[in-house]
């Protein structure tokens, strides 16, 4: 992890200083809530939109924070809480904990922020008893400015095939904890050990 970067968990206070900021855009695959924007993984996100995931005990809301500013974020939890999993007829097991938005500015993801904000939900869901993780990414890699396909294949998620321009990746958090796992994926340099 960079040294000047840390990763923190969205709570209550953090909701209240976000409903004053204003809306962030949680650049995220499943959003299709705005006309003319659906589909580009932009939208506005208001405090009321998450709040039901960061008061949930098992899912939650992580920041990068760099400088006082946010250059990254996961959000991530039960699949029920994320509405556009059953719109876009994706294949979550209800007992996976699911990735909705996992983000880092370009500069960011030069300093692998991505790859810590994943390795802190993998630690969350690993903490919260979840056996697997599922994570939301488009089937085409030239969409995703985020390139989220590349960190979960870095990772060992298991991609499936695209429904209408979104799939998901998967892995087993047994398959994650293996310790040649981890060796793989600091050898091929976008995922540290963990």
């Amino acid at each position: 992890m960079s040294p000047d970067v840390a990763i923190v968990d969205l709570d209550r206070d953090g909701l209240a200083r976000m409903a004053l900021e204003g809306p962030w855009c949680l650049r995220c695959p499943l959003c299709e809530r705005h006309a003319g924007r659906a589909g580009t993984g932009e939208c506005s996100t208001s405090p009321a939109d998450i709040e039901r995931i960061v008061r949930d005990g098992r899912s939650g809301v992580k920041l990068a924070l760099q400088g006082g500013r946010i250059v990254g974020y996961a959000v991530f939890g039960r699949p029920a809480l994320f509405p556009g999993v059953g719109r876009q007829r994706l294949e979550v097991d209800e007992d996976s904990l699911f990735i909705g938005a996992l983000y880092a500015t370009p500069a960011a993801r030069e300093q692998n922020v991505h790859a810590d904000l994943l390795i802190a939900v993998m630690n969350s869901a690993r903490g919260h008893g979840y056996d697997t993780v599922t994570a939301a990414c488009r089937g085409d890699e030239s969409e995703e400015p985020e390139a989220r396909v590349d960190l979960l294949v870095a990772g060992g998620f298991e991609l499936d095939e695209a429904d209408r321009g979104l799939g998901t990746g998967t892995v087993a958090l047994q398959e994650w904890d293996r310790p040649e796992a981890g060796e793989a994926r600091q050898d091929d340099g976008a995922l540290g050990q963990h």
